[in-house]
This record gives structure tokens, sequence and C-alpha cells, in this order.
């Protein structure tokens, strides 16, 4: 929910008011009016199912809940199948991603190839230098790109200039690295954060179609 306040000025005079802006509670008026059609309600149904990944992934199980009262099994989880894992990282000395508020893909440099070497993509898109950002911790340095949640489930790909080298990476191969670990804390968060892109995705394609 959103809190807003208002001020309107009335001949010189400022009014103050509140107000509380729900995306939920907005959607569930829309799929309980007969008046709006079934594509428009399908939409909010997509938006429901965005907003609940997301609330999920963000650890608001109470958000959760309500929309879960809404929409049911309706665009539930989806299963990542590991055999869509794509790790090729020829020419790198590894990829990851960084998970959080502003999550992240970053492939590590080997040293072998200067930055002005690489061209990536996710998907069929190709990443600007401007969206690119260098770094470095204690794995070594790195090029990082922060993108819209809709597109973290595509495939990274990326070529060297001057070689013959190129390759690729994913979320589904960063989960199933995850699995290898044992570590079910990380695999639960990977999981939840896969979700909220795919729904992201599903919500963008919906709108893109209305």
């Amino acid at each position: 929910s959103l809190y807003v306040v208002v001020t309107i000025d009335i001949d010189g005079t400022s009014v103050n008011g509140s107000f509380t802006f729900s995306t939920v509670k907005y959607a569930k008026q829309l799929l309980d009016m007969n008046a709006v059609t079934e594509t428009e309600k399908n939409l909010a149904k997509d938006m429901l199912a965005y907003v609940r990944s997301a609330y999920a992934y963000f650890n608001d199980g109470e958000e959760v809940a309500e929309i879960n009262a809404i929409l049911g099994d309706y665009e539930s989880d989806t299963v990542i199948n590991t055999s869509d894992a794509k790790l090729d990282v020829d020419g790198l000395s590894g990829a990851t991603f960084v998970l959080g508020a502003r999550p992240a893909i970053r492939f590590y440099l080997s040293g072998e190839y200067t930055v002005d070497k690489f061209s990536f993509k996710v998907g069929t898109r190709a990443l600007s230098a401007n969206e690119a950002n260098l770094g470095s911790d204690a794995d070594g340095n790195y090029i990082e790109f922060t993108l819209y949640a809709y597109e973290m489930t595509e495939v990274f790909s990326y070529e060297i200039a001057d070689t013959e080298i190129s390759g690729e990476y994913n979320l589904v191969a960063y989960y199933e690295g995850t699995l290898d670990m044992n570590d079910a804390a990380l695999t639960d968060v990977v999981t939840k954060f896969y979700n909220y892109c795919d729904s992201a995705k599903a919500y963008k394609v919906a709108v893109t179609a209305k």
C-alpha cells in the first residue's frame, strides 16, 4: 500500500488530505466489477501475480496471503527446469547473480582480456557500455549489469572481440549451483527471485499485448 499526502490550494488556502492507495485492493475492485472486460481482468490478475511474487521475494508474507486469497493458484510459482541452465563462461573467471533490493548479474574478468573487448547481450538485446558498472571485490574485477526484473531470467551472452570466444550464463544456472551447494536458504531466495522476475516478464507481455 502507498500512503499519499495531497495538498490542494483553493483561492490561496491550502487544504491537506491523506490517502492510502493499495494496488491489491484496486485490482480486487476491478475483478469484482461487471463492467470490466475479461481482458482487463486478466491484466489485473497478471499484475497481482507480479506484485505477489515481489512481496514473496522481499519477505512480506501478510501481503502475499492477501493476494493468495484473491488469486488462488492463478500464475502460481514456476517450476524451474535445470535443463535450461546456461553455463559457459570461457574467457572469464566466473559469473554470478547479486540478489537484494537492486539485483544484478556480475561477470568476473580473468585478467587475460580487457573490458573493452567484451560485448554483452540479454536475450537478443545488446547491452550498452552505459549499462555496465565496473568494480572489484574479493573475487576480482567484474562487469555488472543491473536490469529490470523482467529481463533477469533471459540468457546473458557475450563475445570477446578479436577472438572466437563467446559464452552465456543465466539465472537457472545460478539456481542449479545453489542445489549443488546444498544451501537450502539460498536456493529458496533464488527461487523467489526467479518467480519475481518471471511474473514481471509475464505482466510486461500482458501489458504489451493489450
